[in-house]
């Protein structure tokens, strides 16, 4: 909740009322109890607007948030209220907290964090299906009758067997090479 910059207004009794009942203080992190967003802040609906919780804490405990900043946690809790772990920051201080914690939805992680192969969520293949359809490909069997068997589509077929997906398992990969004017296909066994 942003105090109105042009009246100052602290939190209501009743909106302070409010954020007790829903607070679980104690050693550590004060739990907000209440509803929570999407991304696990606390909230409260007051006089038809949403109320952020930690924003509330800070405001009943330290006054107005300074114009211009957020308020931050130094916990990385989004549900914690406690105004020992949270302080008035900058965009630029959120952000690099948020990187420096790994909560950037937005940051690509390096290639060797990602996951891949069968650890991917959208699998659907495993790394044995990969080999069989590279050793089938490179035998003759063409990617429709490869993809029908394996629930995938032709064109997934042919990103397996040309090594653009799954480039960390071996086995014949298809290139396409130009020799004498004409495009071939050649296997190689990565």
């Amino acid at each position: 909740m942003r105090t109105d910059p042009e009246t100052q207004k602290a939190p209501t009794p009743k909106l302070v009322y409010r954020f007790w009942k829903y607070t679980r203080s104690g050693d550590g992190c004060w739990e907000w109890t209440g509803a929570l967003s999407k991304a696990g802040y606390g909230v409260l609906s007051f006089q038809r607007r949403t109320v952020y919780a930690h924003r509330l804490s800070y405001e009943i405990h330290f006054g107005p948030i300074p114009e211009g900043r957020l308020v931050c946690h130094h916990c990385d809790n989004p549900a914690c209220v406690n105004p020992s772990h949270l302080y008035a920051g900058t965009e630029r201080d959120n952000a690099r907290d948020m990187v420096n914690r790994g909560r950037d939805r937005h940051v690509i992680p390096p290639v060797s964090e990602r996951a891949r192969g069968e650890v991917h969520v959208r699998s659907k293949l495993t790394e044995v299906s990969v080999l069989e359809i590279r050793n089938r490909f490179a035998a003759g069997e063409n990617a429709v009758s490869l993809a029908r068997e394996f629930g995938m589509t032709k064109s997934g077929i042919a990103q397996v067997t040309r090594g653009i997906t799954w480039k960390h398992v071996g086995g014949p990969v298809l290139r396409l090479t130009q020799a004498d004017g004409l495009l071939r296909r050649v296997h190689h066994a990565d």
